[in-house]
C-alpha cells in the first residue's frame, strides 16, 4: 500500500510537471485552434509564453493575424510582434514593416516601414529586400525610383530569391528594357513555381512586350485560370488577344478586369480599350 501511494504521488507529480511545461500548453492550444476554439487556444499559448516560450509568442502573433473571430486583430498582433522584432527576429521585423506600410493597426508610414525592412535586410533576409524594392518601385516615399528597386531586387537574387527574379523581370517588362534577361529571370521563376499565377503573368507579359503574342496568350491564359479574379491578369490576357485580332474575346476579358478594380484611372483605360476594340470588330 505504501508503495502504491508513492507511485501515485510520482505519477501526479509527473503529470503536474507536464502541465508546467510550455510545450504542453502549446499543444493544447493547437488542439483548440483545430477545433476552432480560438480564444481558448490563445489562452493556452499565453500560458506558454508566460513560462518563457518564444515559440508561443510567435504563435500568438500569427493567431491574432488570423483573427479570433475571423477578422485580423492587427493591434494585438503588433503588440506581440514588437518585442520579437526588437530582439532581432527578421520575420517579425518584416511584419512590423508591413503594419506600417499598409496601415494595419497603425497610421501608414512608409519611412517607418522602410526602417524595419532595412533591419531585416541587414541580415540578408530576401523578403526584406523585396519589400524595400516595392516601396521604391511604387513611390511610397515620394517619386517612384526604379533604379533603387532594381538595386535591392538584385541583392535578393544573389541570395536565391525567386520572388525577386519575378519582380525584377516584371519591372523590366513594364519598362520595355532588358527583355532577354527578363525572360531568363522569369523562366527560372516559373520553373521554380509553375503554378504561381503572378509568375506566369510576368512571363506572358514579357512575351507580349517581345511581340510573341501566341506565347503570351498561352502563359496569360494559365495565369487567369489560376487567378481569375485579378484585374491586371485579365487585362493582360485581353491585350494579347486583341493583338491576335480576337477582339470579342479581348473585350470579354477587359470587362472581367473592370469587375475586379476600383481604380478610376485603370477603369478609364479599360473602357477606352473596349470602345476601341468595338470599333475594330465593327460593333
Amino acid at each position: 500500500m505504501k508503495y502504491l501511494v508513492i507511485l501515485l504521488c510520482f505519477v501526479a507529480l509527473l503529470f503536474s510537471g507536464c502541465k508546467r511545461n510550455p510545450e504542453y500548453y502549446i499543444e493544447q492550444g493547437k488542439a483548440c485552434w483545430r477545433d476552432n476554439e480560438r480564444e481558448e487556444a490563445v489562452r493556452y499559448f499565453k500560458r506558454a509564453a508566460d513560462k518563457g516560450s518564444v515559440q508561443a509568442e510567435r504563435i500568438i502573433v500569427w493567431a491574432y493575424l488570423q483573427g479570433l473571430d475571423g477578422k485580423p486583430d492587427y493591434v494585438k498582433s503588433r503588440e506581440y510582434a514588437l518585442p520579437l522584432a526588437n530582439a532581432g527576429e527578421v520575420r517579425m521585423q518584416v511584419l512590423m514593416g508591413q503594419f506600417y506600410e499598409y496601415g494595419h493597426g497603425v497610421k501608414k508610414d512608409a519611412e517607418t516601414a522602410l526602417k524595419w525592412y532595412e533591419k531585416a535586410a541587414a541580415e540578408n533576409f530576401n523578403e526584406a529586400y523585396c519589400a524595400i524594392a516595392r516601396i521604391y518601385e511604387e513611390g511610397k516615399l515620394g517619386k517612384p525610383d526604379s533604379a533603387k528597386a532594381e538595386e535591392y531586387l538584385k541583392k535578393a537574387i544573389k541570395h536565391g530569391s525567386t520572388l525577386a527574379e519575378n519582380n525584377l523581370a516584371y519591372i523590366w517588362a513594364e519598362a520595355g528594357k532588358n527583355l532577354k534577361e527578363a525572360e531568363k529571370l522569369s523562366r527560372r521563376a516559373v520553373h521554380d513555381e509553375p503554378k504561381n499565377a503572378a509568375y506566369l503573368d510576368t512571363l506572358g507579359w514579357i512575351y507580349f512586350k517581345q511581340g510573341k503574342y501566341e506565347l503570351a496568350k498561352k502563359y496569360l491564359e494559365e495565369a487567369v485560370e489560376l487567378f481569375p479574379n485579378h484585374s491586371c491578369l485579365q487585362e493582360h490576357l485581353g491585350d494579347a488577344l486583341a493583338k491576335l485580332g480576337k477582339y470579342g474575346e479581348a473585350v470579354d476579358h477587359w470587362y472581367e478586369a473592370l469587375q475586379h478594380t476600383k481604380d478610376e484611372k485603370k477603369r478609364e483605360c479599360l473602357n477606352r480599350k473596349i470602345k476601341s476594340s468595338d470599333k475594330k470588330s465593327g460593333k
